[in-house]
C-alpha cells in the first residue's frame, strides 16, 4: 500500500506491526476500483486492534487519547472518549466483545429503517436509558412533505422548544398526506404530545410505534403540516 507520494507506507503479509501514521492509511485507503466494503472492513480491523490495546484504566485511556491529537473538533471530550475506549478495552481483555458489520448505504450512512432494524438486531430493542423521562429528547425530522426547505424549518422549531434535533440521514421520503410524530418509549409520549402542540399537530398525530427508532422521536413531516409553518 503507497502513500500519496508513492512511498511504500503498508507492506503485504499479516501480523504486521503498523505505527500510527500506517494504521491511518491502511484504515482509510480506497485502490481503484475497490468498493467501500473492503476498505471498511480495513477500518474495523485497525479499530479492532486499538480497541484491544488500549489501556483498561480511564487515566491512562485518556491519557493515549490527548496523546493522539488526532481529532480538532472531537464529538466527545477527551476524557469521556478515554472513558469509552477503556470500556471496550475492558471488555475485550475479558472476551466479552464482539464486533458485527452494519449495513450501510453507498455513502456510508445509515437510513431510519435500517438503523432501526441494526438496534433490535444487535441490542435487542429501542436503545434508552432507565431514566429517559428525565432527560433531553432527542428528535430527528424526516420530510415526506414535497418541500424540500421544509425540514430545516421544522428543525428549528424542534431546537426551539428545548428539544435536541438528531440529523436524520433519512433526510427526506416518499411524500405522504399525514404528519407523524413517532415514538417507542411510553416515557417519551408527553414529549411527543408536547411537540405535537408546538408544531401545530393534531393530537392523533402522536403515534406509538413498534419499529425501533434510534433516536427518541420521530417527526415525519407530511403534506399536511401547518401551512403557517412553511417557508
Amino acid at each position: 500500500m503507497h502513500s500519496t507520494d508513492g512511498k511504500v507506507t503498508v507492506t503485504a503479509g499479516k501480523g504486521t506491526q503498523l505505527n500510527g501514521q500506517a494504521a491511518a492509511l491502511y484504515a482509510t485507503y480506497q485502490a481503484p476500483g475497490e468498493g467501500r466494503d473492503a476498505q471498511l472492513a480495513r477500518f474495523g480491523q485497525v479499530m479492532a486492534a486499538v480497541i484491544h490495546a488500549m489501556p483498561a484504566n480511564l487515566t491512562d485511556a485518556t491519557d493515549d487519547v490527548r496523546r493522539m491529537n488526532a481529532v480538532l473538533d472531537p464529538s466527545l471530550p477527551e476524557k469521556a472518549l478515554g472513558g469509552v475506549l477503556a470500556g471496550l478495552a475492558q471488555r475485550a481483555k475479558d472476551g466479552h466483545l464482539d464486533v458485527q458489520t452494519l449495513k450501510a448505504k453507498a455513502d456510508g450512512t445509515l437510513d431510519q429503517a435500517t438503523a432501526g432494524q441494526q438496534v433490535k438486531t444487535v441490542l435487542g430493542g429501542t436503545v434508552h436509558s432507565a431514566t429517559s423521562a428525565a432527560t433531553t429528547p432527542r428528535v430527528s425530522v424526516v420530510n415526506a412533505s414535497g418541500n424540500e426547505k421544509l425540514a430545516a424549518a421544522v428543525e428549528v422549531q424542534v431546537t426551539n422548544a428545548g428539544l435536541e434535533a438528531v440529523p436524520s440521514s433519512t433526510k427526506s421520503g416518499p411524500v405522504q398526506a399525514a404528519s407523524e410524530i413517532r415514538y417507542t418509549d411510553d416515557a417519551r409520549a408527553d414529549a411527543a404530545k408536547s411537540l405535537a402542540v408546538t408544531l401545530g399537530l393534531k393530537p392523533e398525530a402522536v403515534k406509538k410505534v413498534s419499529d425501533p427508532q434510534n433516536v427518541d422521536l420521530v417527526v415525519v413531516v407530511g403534506k399536511d403540516f401547518p401551512a403557517q409553518q412553511t417557508p
